[in-house]
């Protein structure tokens, strides 16, 4: 009866020591190397460049030659104003200009014309040059431009509105110069220097990672939180992100 209950025992123990220890797998598992990037920090995208197009004078659309997400260069036409109104008044002040200069020629050449009559169509004549210039000039001003290279990101006018000085028409937006401005816990900043690589991921766009560099690390601590802002410029040669999206910033 004692061998079998020692035979028992026996058998039981080596059993025993050949199941698989759950505690010791998880243990491997927590303190092996990871390869997963830790985002840590957060902010909406910005650019450096952006400007909203609008108009000096007051006038009428006659042609938009830009819309929405339609990229364009420094110095391409994006809003044409009607010109017809404008014309005439190029045309009317260049007609008095030339009857000024006639009327100063014919004082000066005449042989008993007084220095007073020469001064009075002197006087003429530079103001019929500066109402030209004037009118020229809003001419000019019908004809209206893009001040930098991007994509126009909104578009708030149509072929027939009437437009007033300073309103906003088009609004353009360069997306390779974006960045994130986010607050780092101090804890980390010894993780971290300017000119590192860091992981970035926009919700809105994918679950894709991109890639961005920290630009800039502030000195002074946030008063609040006690955090640092970073400055991280973004990667955007594929055009995906846009000012306004959120992003994570992470260490890899």
């Amino acid at each position: 009866m004692k061998r079998a209950i020692l035979f028992c025992l026996v058998v039981g123990l080596l059993f025993s020591g050949c199941s698989p220890n759950k505690n010791s797998s998880k243990s491997i598992i927590i303190n092996g190397p990871s390869t997963d990037t830790v985002f840590i920090m957060g902010g909406k995208i910005a650019t450096n460049d952006s400007i909203d197009v609008s108009s000096n004078i007051a006038g009428k659309v006659a042609e938009i030659s830009t819309d929405l997400g339609k990229k364009v260069n420094a110095g391409d036409v994006v809003v044409r104003l009607d010109t017809t109104e404008l014309q005439s008044k190029v045309d009317e002040a260049q007609s008095a200009v030339s009857a000024a200069q006639t009327s100063l020629s014919g004082a000066q050449s005449a042989a008993n014309s007084d220095t007073s009559n020469i001064s009075g169509y002197q006087s003429q004549l530079a103001q019929a040059q500066s109402e030209l210039k004037a009118s020229q000039a809003a001419l000019d001003a019908a004809v209206i431009t893009a001040p930098i290279s991007g994509t126009a990101s909104s578009r708030n006018v149509n072929v027939g509105d009437m437009v007033t000085p300073g309103k906003t028409l088009i609004s353009i937006v360069n997306t390779d110069n974006l960045y994130v401005n986010a607050y780092a816990p101090t804890r980390i900043l010894n993780q971290i220097k300017v000119g590192q690589s860091v992981a970035v991921k926009v919700p809105d766009v994918s679950d894709n990672e991109f890639s961005g560099k920290i630009a800039v690390i502030n000195s002074k601590l946030n008063s609040q939180s006690s955090d640092v802002l970073v400055k991280v410029t973004l990667d955007n040669k594929n055009e995906l992100l846009k000012p306004g999206m959120f992003a994570e910033i992470g260490l890899k």
